[in-house]
């Protein structure tokens, strides 16, 4: 039986730290009869999850071990807690139902006595040192490479399929940074050290406001392999005229 979970996006700040961060752009795309060996797939997608988890760690390097084990609200988790997750997925994905591993979440007793009791104690997770939570995290990176150098990518399993295993892992990771994010923007007394800079302004000069005119679109994804189970069923839907801001607004 595959082991996992289904995981709903959570909004956040995207502008820092999402950059060509889709799945679907970062991920094996060979189409028409252009062929990839193995060893240039292996390579793309260590590149890949790498790249992801130096987002993450760039993400949580300017937050103290202290501040990562707090919750600082009743909405989300600490952020210790979703860098745990991320790992655990990984491991459940890239090495227990891809390769066929025993559980690497026993050799690290106190993370896997925190996932033991995590539904018991919600919204009082149990405390995770972020040292052990790295311990973990890097455990499972390290095997998930190892064994990386030796799967038959492939192989006719529809997890390996354009290396579909690895694109949902690192969407997983993608969706964590998300909730992060949120968790960072929910905390109070404490600004995160974002860097000063002004963004450019891409769009063009104009109005305030733009009137989108009436008119049907299509409403649902089409073709898409990242949707999710709400996003599918695509059907044309009839909209009302209406007015929206030309740039991004923030409510500060």
């Amino acid at each position: 039986m595959i082991e996992g979970l289904r995981l709903a996006p959570s909004p956040g700040i995207r502008r820092t730290f999402r950059e060509n961060c889709s799945p679907e752009r970062w991920f094996l795309t060979t189409g028409g009869s252009v062929t990839v060996s193995g060893v240039e797939k292996s390579a793309q997608i260590q590149e890949t999850l790498e790249r992801a988890r130096a987002a993450t760690d760039k993400l949580l390097d300017p937050i103290s071990d202290d501040e990562l084990a707090t919750q600082s609200s009743l909405l989300t988790s600490p952020l210790v807690w979703d860098y745990a997750r991320i790992a655990n997925f990984e491991e459940i994905w890239l090495l227990r139902n891809l390769n066929g591993d025993s559980p690497v979440l026993v050799r690290h007793s106190e993370v896997e006595e925190a996932f033991r009791h995590e539904d018991e104690q919600r919204p009082g997770l149990a405390l995770l040192r972020p040292a052990a939570v790295r311990a973990y995290a890097e455990d499972v990176r390290g095997r998930v490479l190892d064994a990386l150098e030796h799967v038959d990518l492939d192989a006719p399993n529809a997890l390996l399929h354009d290396g579909f295993v690895f694109g949902l892992v690192v969407q997983n990771e993608l969706q964590r940074q998300e909730t992060m994010l949120q968790t960072l923007q929910l905390r109070t007394g404490a600004e995160y050290p974002v860097p000063r800079a002004t963004a450019p302004d891409r769009a063009p000069g104009g109005p305030t406001e733009i009137r989108v005119p009436e008119g049907s679109f299509v409403l649902g994804a089409v073709g898409e392999r990242w949707a999710y189970d709400s996003e599918l069923g695509a059907h044309e839907v009839e909209l009302r005229s209406f007015w929206i801001d030309r740039a991004p607004v923030t409510n500060r």
